[in-house]
């Protein structure tokens, strides 16, 4: 992270973007998972999924959730071993987990919640079309479909709390703050809608098409794609453009973004062309506008009188 050398290297081929917690990262290679320590790159463990993996891995909470085919699979992230395994039926997107629930969505339209502990089965809502990737926090479960449909399902129970038409399919997961759920939508759109009641706060035209969901950054939101021009970023409140993250070139494959030691916040991104040459480069940007070029009579910032000079 100080100056990007390379610490280490393992020849592996990754059928699915990783996953990683603070001491292992997550490489799907076909039916094995391999678990390499993220310090030196030497295997921890692997786990033969003994199907080939359908959905990227999730790693979090001490847990690695992989899906082989129909099954969903549960590990212990310490030592590899295999908790449960539950068939469940064909998944394209990671689970959701927050605390002991685990939402899942399958491609035949139904969303399953899971206790993390057993696999065991808490509910299932049949939403009548393929789900995307599901988003649960707190006591909602966030999720959209194929037929255009957003939903908001209460996590306790899977009842339906919430389903509007929004006009586009979902891309990714949503992004959540205490106020407002914000999607990136396959029509190059960015919404904002009230984590209450739904309603639409501010909508966002996308100049290219979302190659994820919505990011949350403080204040701000953006939406990352593959493109060469740099990527708005709004304020979360108003969706007014709050300024542009750019890099020399175009992304080939999602930015990470992180914060530094000092607080600042960083992105990582990785650059390339058809010239078949790739930089990974670690920025901190600014995010908003700098102030326009003024006269010095109308400069921003706050008045201060200035002394006057005594009387004689």
């Amino acid at each position: 992270m100080t100056d990007g050398a390379v610490r280490w290297t393992v020849p592996l081929a990754a059928a699915k973007p990783l996953a990683a917690d603070d001491k292992r990262v997550y490489v799907a290679d076909g039916e094995m998972l391999h678990a390499l320590s993220a310090a030196d790159g030497k295997v921890a463990w692997r786990v033969v999924a003994g199907r080939p993996m359908t959905a990227p891995p999730l790693a979090h909470a001490g847990w690695v959730l992989l899906a082989a085919a129909g099954d969903l699979i549960a590990i212990r992230a310490e030592d590899g071993a295999v908790v449960w395994r539950k068939t469940l039926g064909p998944i394209e997107f990671p689970p959701s987990l927050d605390g002991d629930l685990l939402a899942v969505s399958l491609v035949d339209g139904r969303v399953i919640a899971l206790a993390l502990e057993d696999g065991s089965e808490r509910w299932t809502r049949n939403l009548h079309s393929s789900p995307g990737e599901p988003f649960v926090v707190g006591d909602r479960v966030y999720v959209g479909t194929q037929d255009k449909t957003f939903y908001v399902l209460y996590a306790s129970s899977g009842r339906v709390e919430d389903h509007r038409a929004i006009g586009s399919q979902v891309r990714g997961r949503v992004a959540v703050d205490d106020e407002r759920v914000y999607m990136a939508g396959l029509d190059n759109m960015l919404r904002a809608v009230r984590r209450r009641g739904g309603a639409l706060l501010w909508q966002k035209s996308l100049v290219y098409r979302p190659a994820a969901g919505p990011e949350l950054i403080g204040e701000m939101v953006l939406v990352p794609g593959y493109v060469e021009t740099p990527l708005p970023v709004f304020a979360v409140a108003t969706g007014a453009q709050a300024g542009a993250l750019g890099f020399d070139g175009s992304l080939v494959a999602l930015p990470a973004f992180t914060s530094l030691e000092d607080g600042r916040f960083a992105v990582i991104g990785i650059t390339g062309g058809l010239e078949n040459k790739w930089t990974i480069s670690l920025r901190t940007p600014p995010l908003v506008h700098p102030i326009a070029a003024q006269p010095l009579t109308v400069l921003p910032g706050e008045q201060v009188p200035l002394p006057q000079p005594p009387r004689w």
